[in-house]
């Protein structure tokens, strides 16, 4: 759930708290969290919808940004454990790039982002056929 399990934990103890009547209390608690996997839903619709959108996109840009960025960091990584060790390896000298922690967690979202946009259109696509 997005790492809000400290968030939800810090609420229900709340509600042990607050509420003495355990069925209440656990009654409360599958409220809240079933309101936040419900919020999680939408959010995880509407990253889909702008993928899909980007992908069915007539821009050059907008339809293949991610696909650029990602072949970006392919390039960083190959080049870091790939072509950096080599050439160090045989006395040449070669930049190794840094790779914040940002990068990887960019990264992380970007192939999900991308494998999600990329299943987005083929549903879409399937569906559109089936409609026909």
């Amino acid at each position: 759930m997005f790492g809000w399990g400290d968030a939800v934990k810090g609420v229900t103890d709340l509600v042990g708290q607050f509420v003495e009547d355990k069925d209440k209390a656990n009654e409360l608690e599958t409220a809240i969290k079933n309101k936040l996997i419900g919020l999680e839903q939408e959010v995880v619709k509407a990253q889909r919808d702008t993928i899909v959108a980007e992908a069915k996109s007539q821009s050059f840009i907008a339809r293949n940004w991610r696909p650029i960025m990602m072949l970006t960091f392919v390039f960083i990584i190959a080049n870091n454990y790939i072509l950096f060790p080599y050439v160090q390896l045989f006395g040449g000298t070669a930049l190794e790039l840094e790779i914040p922690d940002a990068m990887w967690s960019l990264l992380k979202i970007g192939v999900g982002g991308y494998v999600m946009g990329r299943s987005g259109e083929k549903m879409v696509e399937s569906y559109a056929k089936n409609r026909s």
